[in-house]
């Protein structure tokens, strides 16, 4: 009983993590094109229900797209039993032994389906959702196309050049005013 319920809850617990970072990847990759395109959006002279709230009403359908997608990819153990039997062509061995195991009656046929399974079962043949695929790479493309377009002539690279601003130069001061001796000789010579 404990040998079959555990490795159900095993594979569902890897299923579901993979699943989770297939799901943070994406929703990465989708925020980040918002993110990108709203940028860009913020450069063309628009009213600010385009620059804002177009982008934040694209993200609110994103992210309630990916829900909606987690919840119907998201598996129970009892899930986990029917797609790893149909997964390994066990002809419904799985689910008979784990139907054995949570019965509390003892039979002589579990044993031998135990047998079975470890012979059949193999982690390797167990397949997990890849948090990269081409879903991934096509939004990873969008998104550098995106930050590399050119705005207003300049793509991404030369705006986020650093420019160098000129440091200030220090407060300039005027020559002390020269001393009062020479004042009076240039009184006289303006005066003959």
């Amino acid at each position: 009983m404990d040998d079959i319920s555990r490795i159900l809850k095993q594979v569902t617990t890897r299923y579901r993590t993979a699943l989770l970072a297939k799901t943070a990847v994406w929703t990465a990759l989708s925020l980040g094109l918002i993110g990108a395109v709203a940028w860009q959006l913020s450069t063309v002279t628009l009213s600010r229900w385009w620059i804002i709230g177009a982008p934040a009403f694209v993200a609110v359908i994103t992210l309630a797209g990916l829900g909606w997608w987690l919840r119907q990819h998201w598996v129970s153990v009892q899930d986990t039993t029917t797609r790893l039997d149909h997964t390994l062509d066990l002809q419904q061995r799985l689910i008979t032994a784990k139907e054995f195991a949570t019965s509390s009656s003892s039979t002589s046929l579990y044993p031998l389906l135990l047998e079975d399974l470890e012979q059949h079962f193999s982690a390797a043949q167990v397949r997990f959702p890849k948090p990269w695929n081409r879903t991934a790479t096509l939004l990873t493309v969008l998104l550098l196309l995106v930050l590399c377009w050119p705005l207003r002539g300049r793509t991404l690279l030369q705006l986020a050049q650093r420019t160098e601003t000129p440091t200030p130069n220090p407060p300039h001061r005027e020559p002390p005013p020269p001393p009062q001796h020479d004042q009076p000789q240039a009184e006289r010579i303006q005066h003959s």
